[in-house]
């Protein structure tokens, strides 16, 4: 289960300069908070997201979304975090709507996630979705059907996960 244990940061992450500067949201549907082993919080915009996630330093940090996101805000935002090999990425979606599924493979290699809260709207894991990332904790939705085929094939890190009781199918994991 997601617990303040997934939420403590480790290491002694810093923000660049730049992140310390307020850079507030207009003009989009969700907003993003990154917050670093130091409790410093940043709100940016969703077209930042890349250029921030790449100026991180090593350290944990906690990616928190909120709003109306697609499958194509989930693909952006993991071709965000792959943009920094450096900073460990606590992905949290749970204040999100919009999205009913993880798109296959959207976070496959995606080394740097190392835990991932999936909104409650979401109903289907697709194949491969975080296959060989760096996943050590997931938190399924109660509402979730489906987990399709090597969703979290090789996901060596990840020692167990809580599956809902409304799971209707299991793939090859």
């Amino acid at each position: 289960a997601w617990n303040a244990d997934l939420m403590a940061m480790t290491g002694n992450a810093t923000f660049p300069t730049d992140l310390q500067q307020s850079a507030p949201t207009t003009g989009n549907t969700n907003s993003m908070t990154i917050t670093d082993d130091n409790n410093n919080t940043e709100t940016i915009n969703f077209s930042e997201l890349s250029t921030k996630l790449s100026t991180l330093s090593a350290g944990t940090y906690t990616l928190k979304v909120s709003g109306g996101i697609t499958n194509t805000t989930i693909t952006e935002i993991a071709n965000a975090m792959n943009s920094n090999t450096e900073a460990k990425i606590n992905l949290d979606l749970s204040d999100t709507d919009g999205l009913t599924e993880i798109p296959k493979k959207s976070f496959q290699f995606c080394n740097n996630l190392i835990s991932i809260n999936i909104p409650k709207s979401v109903t289907i894991i697709s194949s491969q979705s975080f296959e060989d990332s760096g996943l050590t904790s997931v938190m399924l939705p109660n509402n979730l059907q489906n987990i399709e085929n090597y969703a979290f094939f090789k996901c060596s890190n990840l020692a167990s996960i809580e599956i809902p009781d409304s799971v209707e199918s299991i793939g090859i994991l």
